[in-house]
């Protein structure tokens, strides 16, 4: 999306409404979030979408970027959008002076001090620059404007959205200078541009500014708290901020004078941190609200990270002395830079440059959730995997979001692209969300199974699954299609004896004509039950959440030493006739947790070290004090959490952390 996205709202909601009924759309930065409306049930027409978890009109939004269908967005043909949050770096006034008003000079980085004067929620607010000078020359100038005589006010000669005004406010009776957001009938929204608040009021009401009062660059500057988000536990989906945290926000800030230490600045507005100095112990608001439980860490949003690189490589240009490269505009290098930060001009402002010409064309849209497939066997491996168009499976979305287990979908067909390296697939099912499905489905049907434990033995972590190995060179039988599965979800060893069992069952089922001739239909029936009952109970059991463990030899057989494998006994393995369908799978022999071998002290030291790197890269991203801070994993000294944060970001430091994981792992 242009940078001005909120304009092309109405060509966004006619481009959706063919898939279902809009509720809300939300832009931030570059990107437009688009919330569809859940039908209400009704007792003469029950919708099946009031109990889908996913809503159809997800369905077929991204069925339109599946198809390729081309989102392109025709330009406003006049500015009537209102956005209540939009940004202004200039508004034009409604005197004779259409000279523009300037917002203040704010920095890019560094620390301020600043007044709360307008709480929007918990993380968005208005603020005025708190230091003598500042408060001083805003409260000369609203004396001045205020002890003029009112009759002396010319009213406005026209009346739209964008242009500045005198206002009276309600509580105090008093004008202020105001920027007119809406107009509806008779009555105009205006925010106070030196404040932050907002008023309706009628538009008789409104008066023209002397062109005196224009020479003050707005005293009210937006700003929105860095690198944290609603909590998903005090809002649904973490969209917007809960009453109780924004109440406590407001107590916890109200009439003080707060540090703020700037993440980024985009379009005139501050993204920071604030520090509340005036009591005993400085409180840091956002990590306040993320131990309270109102907030949670969240990453910045790709606008914000940008505009930030940007204002680091300026400051360190101008700390090495290289401003000719900031005074020349022309040079590539600084071409590059400038235009990753878009600009955004008064969306609502007639003597605007328009900022976009003729059409544009959006990506997308996306869902988060969307299950992305991938190949078991080895010959899949790299290899994308898509469903054909025309199936109900084409687009795959995790119903759950807390989710985590590994999901399993079924292809009767697959085939190759003619690239080769995407594969096909038709006539698929996606089975249940059911824990562990899919590693007993690979450990019952697949041919040949070895297993895989942890590093102490102590719990089964995946298999590989194929024809097996040749036992004289231990090279696989059929490498193309064997699978290197690991487990997220406990497997046991009785998991595998009843897997065996069943296996057994099967061999029985299949085994030689003759044998299956002398039986009757009772003994047919009962060994189907029984193996239909043992699938039943397998699959249903309860089964704990586990972390992947990657092996380091992949694809690689007869790993297990002989001396420790468990051997099925040799009445379920004999067979009398012919070779039985399915081998049983050996197990191996397990520690009990409780007798767990205690990890040696260069394993305890790494662990240490991989949780001191996860406190540095909080404290970094986090902190506000200048502490110093040391990394013991490459024995450097940081003075303050900018340079804890500038080598984190190095080369040597990754490099360790490489290593440190190779270790682990």
């Amino acid at each position: 999306m242009p940078s001005n996205g909120h304009l092309y709202r109405e060509a966004l909601v006619k481009i959706f409404k063919t898939c279902g009924k809009g509720k809300q759309l939300h832009f931030e930065g570059s990107r437009v979030y688009v919330e569809f409306e859940r039908p209400r049930p009704s007792h003469s027409e029950p919708s099946t979408d009031s109990s889908q978890p996913v809503l159809n009109a997800v369905y077929c939004a991204l069925k339109m970027r599946q198809l390729r269908m081309q989102l392109t967005l025709d330009p406003p043909l006049h500015n009537t959008s209102r956005n209540a949050g939009s940004r202004w770096s200039s508004v034009s006034a409604g005197s004779s002076d259409n000279s523009p008003l300037q917002q203040l000079g704010l920095p890019s980085l560094g620390d301020i001090q600043l007044l709360i004067t307008e709480v929007v929620d918990a993380g968005h607010f208005w603020a005025q620059l708190a230091d003598s000078k500042s408060i001083k020359a805003l409260h000369e100038f609203d004396a001045t404007l205020n002890g003029l005589p009112t009759h002396g006010f010319q009213p406005l000669k026209s009346v739209r959205e964008g242009i500045l005004c005198l206002a009276k406010f309600s509580q105090d009776k008093r004008y202020y200078r105001a920027k007119i957001d809406s107009v509806s009938l008779n009555i105009a929204h205006v925010t106070f541009i030196d404040y932050g608040n907002s008023e309706q009021m009628s538009l008789s009401s409104l008066k023209q500014i002397p062109s005196e009062f224009l020479r003050l660059p707005m005293q009210a500057f937006e700003c929105f708290l860095a690198n944290i988000r609603p909590s998903c536990r005090q809002a649904v989906g973490g969209s917007t901020w809960s009453e109780v945290a924004n109440r406590r926000f407001v107590e916890l800030t109200g009439d003080k004078v707060l540090f703020g230490q700037i993440y980024s600045r985009v379009d005139d507005a501050l993204r920071l941190e604030l520090v509340d100095t005036t009591g005993q112990h400085d409180v840091n608001v956002n990590q306040w609200l993320v131990q309270n439980e109102y907030a949670e860490v969240a990453s910045e949003p790709h606008n914000s990270k940008v505009a930030r690189e940007l204002a680091l490589k300026l400051q360190e240009a101008v700390n090495h002395g290289e401003t000719d490269s900031l005074k020349s505009p022309t040079e590539p290098s600084h071409q590059a830079l400038v235009a990753f930060v878009p600009r955004r001009s008064n969306p609502l402002s007639d003597e605007a440059e328009p900022f976009q010409k003729g059409r544009v064309t959006v990506r997308g849209p996306f869902n988060p959730y969307e299950i992305a497939f991938s190949h078991l066997a080895f010959v899949g491996a790299g290899r994308g995997v898509k469903v054909e168009r025309d199936s109900v499976n084409s687009i795959a979305i995790q119903e759950d979001p807390l989710t985590r287990h590994q999901r399993l979908m079924c292809a009767a067909q697959v085939s190759l692209t003619s690239s080769g390296d995407t594969l096909l697939t038709r006539n698929t099912t996606i089975m249940p969300p059911l824990r562990g499905l899919l590693e007993l489905l690979v450990l019952l049907f697949a041919p040949s199974v070895e297993m895989r434990t942890d590093q102490h033995r102590c719990r089964y972590t995946g298999c590989i699954a194929g024809l097996g190995f040749d036992p004289n060179t231990s090279q696989s039988l059929f490498p193309e299609h064997d699978m290197e599965l690991a487990f997220n979800a406990s497997i046991d060893q009785d998991d595998l004896n009843q897997v065996n069992c069943i296996r057994m069952a099967i061999n029985l089922a299949v085994s030689s004509e003759n044998k299956v001739s002398a039986w009757d239909m009772k003994a047919v029936r009962r060994i189907q039950d029984a193996a239909r009952d043992k699938v039943i109970r397998l699959v249903t059991r309860e089964k704990r959440l586990c972390p992947e463990v990657f092996q380091g030899s992949s694809y690689s057989w007869n790993q297990i030493p002989a001396e420790i494998l468990i051997l099925p006994s040799e009445q379920l393995e004999t067979m009398e006739e012919d070779a039985p369908f399915y081998t049983l799978h050996c197990g191996v022999v397990l520690h009990r947790e409780e007798d767990r071998p205690e990890l040696d002290a260069l394993h305890k030291k790494n662990i240490e070290l991989e949780y001191h790197c996860n406190e540095l890269r909080s404290m970094a991203s986090m902190s506000l004090a200048s502490v110093e801070t040391f990394c013991r994993l490459c024995y450097v000294r940081c003075a303050t959490p900018r340079a804890l944060l500038y080598h984190l970001q190095s080369r040597s430091h990754h490099q360790e952390e490489d290593l440190l994981r190779e270790r682990l792992f």
